[in-house]
């Protein structure tokens, strides 16, 4: 979803996540991660987007924070949801 779709601190995410991903001193290769939580929702910069895009290009997912919780509540280990079995 783009940013002018979404809150006004998603906008303010994407421009501080773009200038983030802009400087080389700052980052490597695609930039990291960056996320806000507004209201119930939680914005997460999607896995394969870079920082330096967050203005131009949609690169936020957007997730129900209740549906995380109870994932995250109902699972053995919190890191399990985050790490493939092997």
């Amino acid at each position: 979803m783009p940013p002018a779709d979404g809150p006004p601190t998603v906008a303010a995410l994407a421009s501080l996540s773009a200038r983030l991903g802009r400087d080389l001193s700052l980052i490597q290769g695609a930039g990291g991660n960056t996320s806000a939580k507004v209201g119930d929702r939680i914005w997460v910069k999607a896995s394969g987007t870079r920082l330096a895009d967050a203005v131009e290009q949609p690169i936020f997912a957007v997730l129900p924070l209740p549906a995380v919780q109870r994932e995250l509540d109902t699972a053995a280990d919190g890191a399990s949801l985050a790490t493939p079995p092997v």
